[in-house]
């Protein structure tokens, strides 16, 4: 495929979410500080986590906590931990309140 035959359309929406990466990026790399603390508050809170729920399970190894192994626990834990960071790049500061300036983005 060449340049020639690729639609308007198409590299509208290229150039579109291209921008959309740019500026999220511009905004995570001005706050780098923030964001290395905060994936680090992050990691410390999933080895917390995920050290609980490893010593429930080896408190009885012959029966899975609530129907899970170690394994499963611990991927629970770190799965739900790395989502933390995809919905904070959502930009959801306060769910279920709509900002009293009326903006729509940050």
């Amino acid at each position: 495929m060449d340049a020639a035959s690729v639609s308007p359309q198409l590299r509208a929406e290229v150039a579109t979410a291209l921008a959309l990466a740019r500026a999220g990026f511009r905004r995570y790399a001005t706050y780098r500080q923030a964001t290395v603390a905060a994936a680090t508050t992050n990691s410390v809170f999933g080895f917390l986590r995920c050290y609980v729920l490893l010593a429930v399970a080896a408190a009885d190894p012959a029966t899975p906590t609530v129907g899970y192994r170690a394994e499963q626990l611990a991927l629970y834990t770190w799965a739900s931990q790395g989502l933390i960071g995809v919905v904070a790049l959502w930009g959801v500061d306060r769910p279920g309140r709509p900002d009293p300036h009326g903006r729509c983005g940050r």
